[in-house]
C-alpha cells in the first residue's frame, strides 16, 4: 500500500504585510502541488534576509518583494515569481510582487519552479525574407509575452509579436552593441523567472555563428527550461538560393564554413583549413561569415596556402531579401570587383568551383521581377502565390510601426501593384511618391498580376530577344571566371 506523503518546506517572509492575499494564493498553490508550507514572518529591517538560508535553523526559501530580493542577489541564489497563469496574458512583474528566493542546489524548489516558468523559445528568424522563418517560429512569436530580438531579423517578422507583448531590442552589429552578451543572457533568464512566455528571436540559424551556445548554457546553469526552433541560415540563402550549391556531383562533396574572427582581438585571420594543390578535384568550397572587412587578408592567406588566383569566388549581400546582390569573380579579382560597393547589409564571401553556377530564370514570364504589393494583409498570401507562379519575387513592404533598433529602408522593387489606396498613401508619405512608370492600380490583384505577366511576354515576343534575368539582381555579376 502506497501512502502519499506531502513534503514540507519552511519559508521566511519579509516585507509582505501589504500583500497578504498574494502570499495566501502562493501557499495554496504550493499545497496543490503536494507541498505544505511552514512560514514565519520577519520584520523588514536592515538584516540581510539571505542569512536565513544558512545555519542550523535555516529556511528552505525566502518570500519577499521582487525588487528587494534582486537588488543585491548573492551568486548562489536562484529565484522565481510563483504566479499561476489565470489570465490569457501575463505582463512583466512589478517591483512589489512576491518572489521566492532559494539556494541553487535546492532540488525540491527547482522542481516546484518548473510549474511556474515557461520554456524560453530560441527562434531562428531566417536570413531576412520573413517567409523563410519557419511556421513553428512564427507561432512562437504570435504567443509570446516578451521578445528579445536582434538587429538582422526581418522587420516585417516583428509584426507577428502581439501588441500586448514587450519587445526588447538587443541587437549587435560589428562594433556597435546595444547590449553585451552577458546582459542578454541575464535579461532572458530574468523574464523567464517571472513566468512569462519569452522568445529570443535571432537572425538566420542561431546555431551558426549566432552565439546560441552561450545563451542555452546560461539556462542550463540556472536550471531553467528552454527549447530551440532552428532557422534557415544565410549560408543556405546565399548558396542554395543563388544556385551556388555547396555540393555538386563530380565537383564538390563537402564544404567548409568559418569566420575569420576570434574571441580575442588582433588575432590572425584563419583561411580555409581544406587546402592543397589541384589534384583530381579542386579543393572544397569555403564560405566565410563576418569577413567583408578582411577579404584582402583572406585572399592572400588562401593563395599562400595553395588556392589558385583563377579559382572562382563570389560575395553575396542581403541574401534572400529584396536588396540581395551577388558579385562573382575569381580569387584574384574579387577584392577589386567589390571595392566600390558600400553595403550596410551583411555579406558572405565564398571561394570554390561551385560559385560559377546560378539559378536560371529565363524560362519564366516575370523573369524574377520584384513586385511590391500594397494590399490588405488578408489578400497577400494568395497574391504572392500568383507572383511566384509567374516567376516573380514578392517584396514585403516595411512595417509603418517604429521598433527600436530597426531602421527600415525603402524596399527595392521593379513594379508596385496598388490595391489599397490608404496603404499606398501611408507608404508614399514615408518613402516618397511612386515612379509612375513602375506603378499599377486596380482592385483585382490576380488580374493585375496576369496582365503584367502577359505584357512581359508580349515584349519578348515583339523584340524576339531572350531577356535573361532582366530585373533580378541575383545574376548581378561582373565575373571573370576561368
Amino acid at each position: 500500500m502506497t501512502i502519499n506523503k506531502k513534503r514540507v518546506i519552511r519559508l521566511a517572509l519579509y516585507g509582505l504585510e501589504q500583500n497578504s492575499d498574494a502570499v495566501s494564493d502562493i501557499l495554496q498553490s504550493f499545497q496543490s502541488l503536494g507541498v505544505d508550507v511552514v512560514d514565519e514572518a520577519f520584520q523588514d529591517d536592515a538584516e540581510n534576509p539571505f542569512v536565513r538560508l544558512d545555519g542550523d535553523d535555516k529556511f528552505d526559501g525566502i518570500l519577499l518583494p521582487l525588487a528587494q530580493g534582486i537588488e543585491n542577489l548573492p551568486t548562489d541564489i536562484e529565484w522565481f515569481v510563483p504566479r499561476q497563469r489565470q489570465d490569457e496574458t501575463l505582463l512583466p512583474a512589478d517591483d512589489n510582487i512576491p518572489a521566492l528566493f532559494f539556494k541553487k542546489d535546492h532540488q525540491l524548489l527547482l522542481i516546484l519552479r518548473s510549474f511556474y516558468v515557461a520554456s524560453v523559445v530560441f527562434v531562428g528568424g531566417g536570413p531576412g525574407d520573413p517567409g523563410l522563418c519557419t511556421v513553428a517560429g512564427q507561432e512562437a512569436l504570435r504567443y509570446c509575452e516578451v521578445c528579445l530580438y536582434d538587429a538582422l531579423v526581418a522587420d516585417s517578422l516583428l509584426a507577428e509579436i502581439p501588441a500586448t507583448a514587450k519587445a526588447v531590442y538587443v541587437g549587435k552589429r560589428s562594433g556597435h552593441h546595444s547590449c553585451g552578451q552577458r546582459e542578454i543572457c541575464e535579461k532572458l533568464a530574468d523574464y523567464a523567472r517571472q513566468g512569462l512566455r519569452v522568445v529570443r528571436l535571432k537572425g538566420g540559424d542561431p546555431g551558426i555563428f549566432g552565439r546560441l551556445a552561450e545563451e542555452v548554457e546560461t539556462f542550463d546553469r540556472y536550471s531553467l527550461p528552454y527549447r530551440v526552433i532552428p532557422g534557415v541560415s544565410s549560408l543556405l540563402a546565399a548558396t542554395t538560393g543563388t544556385g551556388m550549391f555547396l555540393t555538386r556531383r563530380h565537383i564538390s562533396r563537402g564544404f567548409t564554413v568559418l569566420t575569420p574572427r576570434h574571441a580575442q582581438k588582433n588575432s590572425e585571420p584563419e583561411p580555409d583549413p581544406v587546402y592543397g594543390p589541384y589534384l583530381k578535384r579542386p579543393p572544397r568550397p569555403v564560405v566565410f561569415f563576418m569577413a567583408m572587412a578582411r577579404i584582402g587578408e583572406l585572399v592572400e592567406n588562401l593563395k599562400k596556402r595553395g588556392r589558385l588566383a583563377t579559382e572562382p569566388a563570389a560575395v553575396v549581400w542581403g541574401a534572400s531579401t529584396s536588396s540581395q546582390e551577388v558579385v562573382r569573380g575569381s580569387l584574384g579579382d574579387i577584392e577589386e570587383l567589390i571595392k566600390d560597393r558600400d553595403h550596410e547589409l551583411p555579406g558572405l564571401f565564398m571561394v570554390g568551383e561551385t560559385t560559377r553556377f546560378t539559378l536560371t530564370e529565363k524560362w519564366s514570364a516575370l523573369l524574377g521581377e520584384r513586385i511590391l504589393l500594397l494590399c490588405q494583409p488578408s489578400a497577400r498570401t494568395q497574391l504572392e502565390a500568383e507572383i511566384l507562379a509567374y516567376g516573380g519575387q514578392s517584396v514585403a513592404p516595411p512595417p509603418l510601426l517604429k521598433l527600436e533598433g530597426v531602421e527600415p529602408t525603402s524596399p527595392n522593387f521593379d513594379t508596385v501593384l496598388i490595391l489599397d489606396e490608404k496603404i499606398a498613401t501611408a507608404f508614399s508619405d514615408r518613402w516618397g511618391e511612386f515612379d509612375h512608370n513602375k506603378t499599377r492600380r486596380g482592385h483585382d490583384g490576380r488580374k493585375m498580376i496576369c496582365e503584367l505577366a502577359q505584357e512581359r511576354v508580349r515584349e519578348r515576343v515583339r523584340t524576339g530577344i531572350t531577356i535573361e534575368h532582366r530585373t533580378s539582381n541575383i545574376q548581378h555579376s561582373t565575373s571573370k571566371l576561368g
